[in-house]
Protein backbone atom coordinates (compact mmCIF):
# COMPACT_ATOMS: atom_id res chain seq x y z
CA UNK A 1 0.00 0.00 0.00
CA UNK A 2 1.43 3.07 -0.90
CA UNK A 3 0.02 6.69 0.48
CA UNK A 4 1.29 10.54 0.22
CA UNK A 5 1.10 12.82 2.91
CA UNK A 6 2.35 16.87 1.70
CA UNK A 7 3.85 18.67 4.52
CA UNK A 8 2.56 22.44 4.87
CA UNK A 9 6.00 23.36 6.88
CA UNK A 10 6.66 26.69 5.32
CA UNK A 11 10.79 25.50 4.51
CA UNK A 12 10.63 25.30 0.97
CA UNK A 13 12.59 22.10 0.86
CA UNK A 14 9.68 20.06 3.03
CA UNK A 15 7.44 21.95 0.73
CA UNK A 16 8.22 20.69 -2.73
CA UNK A 17 8.69 17.53 -1.26
CA UNK A 18 6.46 14.43 -0.50
CA UNK A 19 6.81 11.56 1.62
CA UNK A 20 5.87 7.96 0.70
CA UNK A 21 5.07 5.09 3.50
CA UNK A 22 5.60 1.99 2.24
CA UNK A 23 3.32 -1.17 3.90
CA UNK A 24 4.62 -4.50 2.66
CA UNK A 25 3.00 -7.86 3.71
CA UNK A 26 6.50 -9.74 3.16
CA UNK A 27 10.07 -9.30 4.91
CA UNK A 28 11.88 -9.36 1.33
CA UNK A 29 9.53 -6.43 0.02
CA UNK A 30 11.10 -3.73 2.41
CA UNK A 31 14.80 -4.20 1.37
CA UNK A 32 14.16 -3.54 -2.13
CA UNK A 33 12.02 -0.27 -1.69
CA UNK A 34 14.75 0.76 0.52
CA UNK A 35 17.90 -0.07 -1.43
CA UNK A 36 16.57 1.29 -4.45
CA UNK A 37 16.03 4.70 -2.76
CA UNK A 38 19.34 4.10 -0.97
CA UNK A 39 20.82 3.47 -4.61
CA UNK A 40 18.98 6.76 -5.57
CA UNK A 41 19.67 9.33 -3.01
CA UNK A 42 16.38 9.84 -1.94
CA UNK A 43 16.72 7.90 1.71
CA UNK A 44 16.53 9.57 4.96
CA UNK A 45 16.70 7.59 8.33
CA UNK A 46 14.49 8.37 11.54
CA UNK A 47 13.94 7.45 14.70
CA UNK A 48 10.88 5.03 14.34
CA UNK A 49 10.88 4.94 10.48
CA UNK A 50 12.38 5.28 7.38
CA UNK A 51 11.11 8.05 4.50
CA UNK A 52 11.37 8.46 0.86
CA UNK A 53 11.99 11.59 -0.27
CA UNK A 54 11.22 12.62 -3.93
CA UNK A 55 11.73 15.92 -5.44
CA UNK A 56 8.61 16.99 -8.04
CA UNK A 57 10.71 17.89 -10.83
CA UNK A 58 12.94 15.23 -10.66
CA UNK A 59 10.37 12.02 -10.93
CA UNK A 60 6.75 10.99 -11.86
CA UNK A 61 4.46 10.04 -9.03
CA UNK A 62 2.89 6.97 -9.11
CA UNK A 63 -0.96 7.21 -10.24
CA UNK A 64 -4.33 4.95 -9.19
CA UNK A 65 -3.85 3.50 -12.75
CA UNK A 66 -0.27 2.76 -11.64
CA UNK A 67 3.12 2.97 -13.70
CA UNK A 68 6.07 0.37 -14.05
CA UNK A 69 8.55 0.91 -10.91
CA UNK A 70 11.59 0.31 -13.98
CA UNK A 71 9.74 2.88 -16.07
CA UNK A 72 10.10 5.19 -13.23
CA UNK A 73 13.40 4.80 -12.07
CA UNK A 74 14.85 5.00 -15.67
CA UNK A 75 13.82 8.80 -15.42
CA UNK A 76 15.88 9.15 -12.50
CA UNK A 77 19.25 10.39 -12.60
CA UNK A 78 19.05 10.27 -16.27
CA UNK A 79 22.01 11.70 -18.50
CA UNK A 80 22.73 12.36 -22.49
CA UNK A 81 26.02 10.62 -21.99
CA UNK A 82 26.91 7.55 -20.73
CA UNK A 83 30.18 8.53 -19.74
CA UNK A 84 28.27 10.59 -16.47
CA UNK A 85 26.96 7.07 -15.57
CA UNK A 86 29.31 5.86 -12.74
CA UNK A 87 30.25 2.09 -13.66
CA UNK A 88 31.63 0.96 -10.06
CA UNK A 89 30.51 1.13 -6.57
CA UNK A 90 30.30 -0.69 -3.54
CA UNK A 91 27.59 -2.07 -2.28
CA UNK A 92 25.99 -2.00 1.33
CA UNK A 93 27.82 -5.44 1.86
CA UNK A 94 31.35 -4.26 1.02
CA UNK A 95 30.98 -5.98 -2.43
CA UNK A 96 31.52 -4.00 -5.63
CA UNK A 97 29.04 -3.49 -7.92
CA UNK A 98 28.99 -2.99 -11.53
CA UNK A 99 26.04 -1.14 -13.85
CA UNK A 100 24.87 -2.92 -16.60
CA UNK A 101 24.56 -1.86 -20.39
CA UNK A 102 22.81 -0.79 -22.47
CA UNK A 103 20.51 1.50 -20.76
CA UNK A 104 17.47 0.41 -22.30
CA UNK A 105 17.45 -3.12 -20.66
CA UNK A 106 18.92 -1.98 -17.63
CA UNK A 107 17.93 1.39 -16.31
CA UNK A 108 19.18 1.06 -12.89
CA UNK A 109 20.41 -2.58 -12.73
CA UNK A 110 24.40 -3.41 -10.73
CA UNK A 111 25.13 -6.83 -10.46
CA UNK A 112 28.14 -8.02 -8.80
CA UNK A 113 31.11 -10.37 -10.43
CA UNK A 114 29.04 -13.72 -9.08
CA UNK A 115 25.58 -12.12 -10.12
CA UNK A 116 27.19 -11.37 -13.98
CA UNK A 117 29.02 -14.57 -14.10
CA UNK A 118 25.21 -16.51 -13.39
CA UNK A 119 23.39 -14.46 -15.51
CA UNK A 120 25.67 -14.42 -18.68
CA UNK A 121 25.30 -18.03 -19.89
CA UNK A 122 21.40 -17.63 -19.53
CA UNK A 123 19.45 -18.13 -23.06
CA UNK A 124 19.06 -15.04 -25.03
CA UNK A 125 15.71 -13.41 -24.91
CA UNK A 126 15.32 -12.47 -28.15
CA UNK A 127 17.08 -14.18 -31.59
CA UNK A 128 17.13 -11.85 -34.54
CA UNK A 129 15.80 -13.96 -37.49
CA UNK A 130 17.53 -13.50 -40.81
CA UNK A 131 15.99 -16.30 -42.49
CA UNK A 132 13.73 -16.09 -45.07
CA UNK A 133 12.81 -19.57 -45.84
CA UNK A 134 14.52 -19.86 -49.21
CA UNK A 135 14.56 -23.45 -51.48
CA UNK A 136 18.54 -23.15 -51.17
CA UNK A 137 18.53 -22.96 -47.32
CA UNK A 138 20.14 -26.11 -45.96
CA UNK A 139 20.29 -25.35 -42.35
CA UNK A 140 20.69 -22.68 -39.92
CA UNK A 141 23.05 -21.33 -37.37
CA UNK A 142 22.28 -19.92 -33.88
CA UNK A 143 25.13 -17.24 -32.68
CA UNK A 144 25.25 -15.67 -29.22
CA UNK A 145 28.30 -12.81 -28.62
CA UNK A 146 29.03 -12.79 -24.72
CA UNK A 147 31.48 -11.52 -24.28
CA UNK A 148 35.18 -10.00 -24.94
CA UNK A 149 37.93 -10.25 -22.82
CA UNK A 150 40.76 -8.06 -22.65
CA UNK A 151 40.30 -5.37 -25.12
CA UNK A 152 42.85 -2.70 -25.85
CA UNK A 153 42.00 0.65 -24.80
CA UNK A 154 41.25 2.50 -27.95
CA UNK A 155 40.55 5.90 -27.07
CA UNK A 156 42.73 9.02 -24.95
CA UNK A 157 39.60 8.82 -22.41
CA UNK A 158 38.22 6.12 -21.35
CA UNK A 159 38.33 2.53 -22.34
CA UNK A 160 36.91 1.22 -25.07
CA UNK A 161 32.58 1.33 -26.73
CA UNK A 162 32.52 -2.10 -28.01
CA UNK A 163 29.84 -3.54 -30.34
CA UNK A 164 30.17 -6.28 -32.90
CA UNK A 165 29.12 -6.86 -36.65
CA UNK A 166 28.67 -10.73 -37.19
CA UNK A 167 28.49 -11.58 -41.03
CA UNK A 168 27.30 -14.55 -42.43
CA UNK A 169 26.75 -14.69 -46.74
CA UNK A 170 24.86 -11.73 -47.45
CA UNK A 171 22.98 -11.49 -43.74
CA UNK A 172 24.60 -9.21 -41.26
CA UNK A 173 23.69 -8.40 -37.87
CA UNK A 174 24.54 -5.54 -34.66
CA UNK A 175 24.93 -5.84 -31.14
CA UNK A 176 24.65 -3.44 -28.94
CA UNK A 177 27.24 -1.13 -27.81
CA UNK A 178 28.99 -1.58 -24.55
CA UNK A 179 30.31 1.47 -23.27
CA UNK A 180 33.68 2.20 -21.76
CA UNK A 181 34.36 -1.32 -20.97
CA UNK A 182 37.76 -3.56 -21.50
CA UNK A 183 35.81 -6.83 -21.13
CA UNK A 184 32.43 -6.27 -22.16
CA UNK A 185 29.48 -8.45 -21.63
CA UNK A 186 26.07 -8.98 -23.51
CA UNK A 187 23.56 -9.95 -21.13
CA UNK A 188 20.94 -11.91 -21.86
CA UNK A 189 18.02 -9.02 -22.43
CA UNK A 190 20.45 -6.66 -24.77
CA UNK A 191 20.64 -7.39 -28.43
CA UNK A 192 23.09 -10.33 -28.79
CA UNK A 193 21.82 -13.01 -30.70
CA UNK A 194 20.77 -13.89 -34.50
CA UNK A 195 19.98 -16.73 -36.26
CA UNK A 196 21.64 -16.78 -39.72
CA UNK A 197 20.77 -18.78 -42.86
CA UNK A 198 23.39 -21.68 -43.98
CA UNK A 199 23.57 -22.27 -47.88
CA UNK A 200 26.44 -24.48 -48.45
CA UNK A 201 27.93 -26.18 -45.92
CA UNK A 202 31.66 -24.65 -46.26
CA UNK A 203 30.64 -20.98 -45.21
CA UNK A 204 32.43 -19.45 -43.43
CA UNK A 205 30.90 -16.96 -40.30
CA UNK A 206 33.13 -13.58 -39.44
CA UNK A 207 32.73 -11.71 -35.70
CA UNK A 208 34.30 -8.09 -35.65
CA UNK A 209 34.63 -5.93 -32.85
CA UNK A 210 34.85 -2.06 -32.90
CA UNK A 211 35.04 0.81 -30.49
CA UNK A 212 31.95 3.07 -31.21
CA UNK A 213 33.31 6.55 -31.60
CA UNK A 214 30.04 8.50 -32.71
CA UNK A 215 27.46 8.36 -35.67
CA UNK A 216 29.36 10.90 -37.69
CA UNK A 217 32.95 9.45 -36.95
CA UNK A 218 34.54 6.48 -38.29
CA UNK A 219 34.93 3.43 -35.43
CA UNK A 220 38.32 1.98 -34.41
CA UNK A 221 38.57 -1.54 -35.55
CA UNK A 222 40.00 -3.92 -32.68
CA UNK A 223 39.60 -7.64 -34.43
CA UNK A 224 38.04 -10.30 -35.78
CA UNK A 225 37.48 -14.20 -35.83
CA UNK A 226 36.88 -16.45 -38.43
CA UNK A 227 34.39 -19.82 -37.59
CA UNK A 228 34.71 -22.35 -40.04
CA UNK A 229 31.12 -23.73 -40.33
CA UNK A 230 32.45 -27.69 -41.21
CA UNK A 231 34.17 -27.66 -37.92
CA UNK A 232 31.02 -27.01 -35.53
CA UNK A 233 29.36 -30.35 -34.50
CA UNK A 234 25.69 -30.49 -35.68
CA UNK A 235 22.81 -30.15 -33.36
CA UNK A 236 24.64 -29.15 -30.19
CA UNK A 237 25.31 -26.05 -28.08
CA UNK A 238 28.97 -25.17 -28.56
CA UNK A 239 31.04 -22.18 -26.57
CA UNK A 240 34.00 -21.02 -27.67
CA UNK A 241 36.47 -18.47 -26.75
CA UNK A 242 38.64 -16.86 -29.78
CA UNK A 243 41.93 -14.37 -29.95
CA UNK A 244 41.07 -11.61 -32.04
CA UNK A 245 43.00 -10.63 -34.59
CA UNK A 246 43.22 -7.68 -37.41
CA UNK A 247 44.91 -9.37 -40.11
CA UNK A 248 44.77 -12.91 -41.76
CA UNK A 249 47.99 -12.54 -43.94
CA UNK A 250 49.97 -10.67 -41.59
CA UNK A 251 51.39 -12.05 -38.21
CA UNK A 252 51.20 -9.47 -35.38
CA UNK A 253 52.16 -10.78 -31.66
CA UNK A 254 50.40 -8.02 -30.26
CA UNK A 255 47.19 -9.23 -27.76
CA UNK A 256 43.94 -7.67 -29.01
CA UNK A 257 42.10 -9.72 -26.74
CA UNK A 258 39.40 -12.37 -27.46
CA UNK A 259 36.23 -13.12 -28.00
CA UNK A 260 33.54 -15.56 -26.16
CA UNK A 261 30.65 -17.01 -28.77
CA UNK A 262 27.70 -19.61 -28.13
CA UNK A 263 27.05 -21.40 -30.96
CA UNK A 264 24.50 -24.24 -32.35
CA UNK A 265 24.28 -25.78 -35.93
CA UNK A 266 21.17 -27.38 -37.43
CA UNK A 267 21.13 -28.93 -40.60
CA UNK A 268 17.33 -28.28 -42.20
CA UNK A 269 17.69 -31.95 -43.89
CA UNK A 270 20.05 -33.39 -42.00
CA UNK A 271 23.78 -34.10 -42.69
CA UNK A 272 23.43 -35.36 -46.08
CA UNK A 273 21.99 -32.18 -47.46
CA UNK A 274 25.29 -30.79 -46.26
CA UNK A 275 27.85 -33.06 -47.42
CA UNK A 276 25.70 -32.67 -51.00
CA UNK A 277 26.11 -28.92 -51.22
CA UNK A 278 29.98 -29.70 -51.69
CA UNK A 279 29.09 -31.10 -54.92
CA UNK A 280 27.93 -29.00 -57.78
CA UNK A 281 24.26 -29.99 -59.42
CA UNK A 282 24.53 -29.19 -62.74
CA UNK A 283 26.62 -28.17 -65.47
CA UNK A 284 25.74 -24.78 -65.29
CA UNK A 285 26.84 -24.64 -61.52
CA UNK A 286 30.28 -25.99 -62.54
CA UNK A 287 30.38 -23.37 -64.66
CA UNK A 288 29.49 -20.75 -61.60
CA UNK A 289 32.25 -22.46 -59.39
CA UNK A 290 34.99 -22.73 -62.05
CA UNK A 291 34.73 -18.50 -63.25
CA UNK A 292 34.32 -15.82 -61.27
CA UNK A 293 30.91 -15.25 -60.59
CA UNK A 294 28.83 -12.83 -61.84
CA UNK A 295 26.35 -11.90 -59.08
CA UNK A 296 28.72 -12.11 -56.19
CA UNK A 297 27.51 -12.13 -52.79
CA UNK A 298 25.70 -8.70 -52.04
CA UNK A 299 25.84 -7.64 -47.84
CA UNK A 300 23.32 -4.48 -48.24
CA UNK A 301 25.02 -1.40 -46.07
CA UNK A 302 22.72 1.34 -45.18
CA UNK A 303 25.86 3.79 -44.84
CA UNK A 304 29.27 3.89 -45.88
CA UNK A 305 30.40 3.86 -42.44
CA UNK A 306 28.58 0.20 -42.36
CA UNK A 307 29.93 -1.02 -45.98
CA UNK A 308 33.63 -0.17 -44.26
CA UNK A 309 33.03 -2.13 -41.00
CA UNK A 310 31.61 -5.33 -42.74
CA UNK A 311 34.47 -4.94 -45.09
CA UNK A 312 36.93 -5.25 -42.05
CA UNK A 313 34.99 -7.78 -40.56
CA UNK A 314 35.27 -10.05 -43.55
CA UNK A 315 38.63 -9.49 -44.72
CA UNK A 316 40.37 -7.63 -42.13
CA UNK A 317 43.19 -5.51 -42.41
CA UNK A 318 44.00 -6.95 -45.91
CA UNK A 319 41.80 -5.59 -48.14
CA UNK A 320 41.67 -7.33 -51.44
CA UNK A 321 43.94 -5.33 -54.08
CA UNK A 322 45.93 -3.65 -51.82
CA UNK A 323 49.58 -4.26 -50.59
CA UNK A 324 50.38 -2.50 -47.56
CA UNK A 325 53.81 -1.85 -45.76
CA UNK A 326 53.00 -4.74 -43.14
CA UNK A 327 52.23 -7.20 -46.43
CA UNK A 328 55.35 -6.44 -47.33
CA UNK A 329 57.18 -6.93 -44.38
CA UNK A 330 55.56 -10.36 -43.72
CA UNK A 331 56.50 -11.41 -47.39
CA UNK A 332 60.06 -10.05 -46.83
CA UNK A 333 60.47 -12.10 -43.14
CA UNK A 334 58.88 -15.60 -45.33
CA UNK A 335 61.61 -15.24 -48.39
CA UNK A 336 64.63 -14.13 -45.55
Amino acid sequence: MITSEHDDDSDSTKAKSQLFIFRCKLKGEVSVYAKAARNLGRHESGNNMSSLMFSNSNVRIRTVKGIEIASQSALIGRSKSVRHFKARRDSSLGQAEYRCFPLYCFPNTWMTKSDLVAELPRKSKKFHDLRRNAPDEIGNLKIEVLQCIGLPKMDTVGLSDAYCFVVCGSNSFVTDVIPDNSNPCWLPPARRACIMPIHNAYSQVYVGVFDYDGENTSDDFIGRVVVDIPQLPSGRTLSVTLPLRQHSRVYNGNSLGSIRLRLQLNWTNGERAALLSYFPRSLSDIKKRTKSPKDPVTVVCPDAKSFYNVALTVYGKDMPGRFTNDMKDAVAKEVA
